[in-house]
């Protein structure tokens, strides 16, 4: 084992040390952490958890949930810390609204950019982590990437007494780490990573840096770097044993992809069915589902793996597949269960398979321009509205 630790990138070993030092910090030691905030600490803290959940129920784009955060919020006693929070209520109120009522885009963006534009540096910070969001949301990745760069503009330097600022520089330095990770972009994801990890804040919140170690084995997943993902899914066991990801099955899950990736079946059908027993959300669940079949299938059980998959709503329709399907999971596990029956449709489907990638490479550049254009656009109408008011 430490031979094969010596071929992994030393960056990669830093970040799986710090995570599992952070991951045994003892609940009594935080306790006492929380026992020395002042009165006024106690409240900003509290203010802070509402808007972390305000934006989670503008993730699951639930109105209902963000408007019980907003009059939680509102029910907290003001603090000196920092200007306002009204335009960060102004924000998810109107936000719920507008998933109501199924608005625009324009019309959820409109709202973003008239806080950003007239609130405090906090509430500018809020307004662009929520159009990060939206944008991540319809995979355009570098207009997020701009947005959450741009947050992260606003946060006071040397201000580490503010709760809101330590907040905000969590918050950023971690959606930046997840954007690089989607990208694959390997190289500043682990820069990303390892500058979240040496936050403050983060020591006592455990759960976001063990899905730090999670959207890792993503990226090497990408990168199909067999070696580290191997190493990162055992860190990620052991991380487990004492600190759950945020995302009951999603360490499972990711664990099972790095297995398939790298050809150990067994064990991929041994931690995909892991995670469907653990899962809750339906999103990650379809994912461990296509795990687990393409395990089955990458064990020559094709029979199970057919059955399976079509018991749960894969379809496996050889034309759909040639001519519709772009999941890339779907088509690998086409080519599978190919190979052994029909080895003209296994090439084709393994050709889909780069086709669909180069296809999907394009487009998100396409879309990345759209929105970028659009947001400039948007930008200078209001601008224009600004003067002429």
């Amino acid at each position: 084992a430490q031979n094969r630790v010596t071929e992994i990138d030393p960056r990669l070993v830093e970040v799986v040390q710090t995570v599992k030092e952070i991951s045994e910090y003892r609940e009594d030691e935080t306790l006492r952490g929380a026992t020395a905030l002042t009165e006024s600490e106690l409240i900003s803290e509290k203010r802070l958890g509402i808007i972390t959940q305000m934006k989670n129920g503008a993730i699951a784009g639930d109105p209902l949930s963000i408007m019980a955060s907003v009059e939680a919020l509102k029910g907290l006693a003001d603090d000196e810390s920092v200007v306002s929070l009204d335009g960060v209520i102004a924000l998810y109120t109107n936000h719920a609204k507008l998933l109501e009522q199924d608005a625009s885009r324009e019309e959820y963006f409109k709202n973003i950019d008239d806080i950003a534009q007239q609130g405090n540096w906090f509430e500018g910070f809020s307004a662009l982590a929520l159009a990060e969001l939206l944008y991540s949301e319809n995979a355009e990745r570098n207009a997020a990437m701009q947005k959450a760069q741009s947050a992260f503009a606003l946060i006071p330097q040397g201000n580490n007494d503010s709760p809101y600022a330590r907040y905000a520089m969590a918050e950023t330095t971690n959606t930046l780490a997840r954007l690089h990770n989607i990208q694959g972009n390997v190289e500043l994801a682990l820069d990303s990573s390892l500058a979240y990890l040496a936050l403050p804040k983060v020591k006592t919140d455990p759960r976001s840096a063990v899905d730090i170690v999670n959207n890792l084995i993503f990226s090497h997943s990408l990168k199909r770097d067999h070696k580290s993902l191997v190493y990162l899914s055992e860190a990620i066991l052991e991380i487990e044993k004492t600190n759950p990801s945020s995302l009951p099955g999603l360490s499972e899950l990711r664990i099972s992809q790095a297995m398939n990736a790298s050809v150990q079946f067994e064990r991929a059908l041994e931690y995909s069915d892991i995670a469907l027993e653990k899962i809750e959300h339906s999103g990650i669940k379809t994912q461990a589902i296509y795990n687990r079949a393409i395990a089955l299938a990458g064990l020559n059980r094709i029979s199970e793996a057919k059955e399976f998959a079509e018991d749960s709503g894969i379809n496996l329709n050889e034309k759909y597949l040639l001519e519709t399907e772009t999941r890339r999971d779907a088509l690998y596990l086409g080519f599978l269960l190919a190979q052994s029956t029909d080895r003209i449709l296994a090439t084709a489907l393994y050709n889909r398979q780069l086709d669909v990638t180069s296809q999907k490479f394009l487009e998100n550049n396409s879309r990345d321009t759209t929105a970028m254009l659009a947001d400039l656009e948007n930008s200078r109408e209001r601008q224009a509205e600004r003067e002429k008011a």
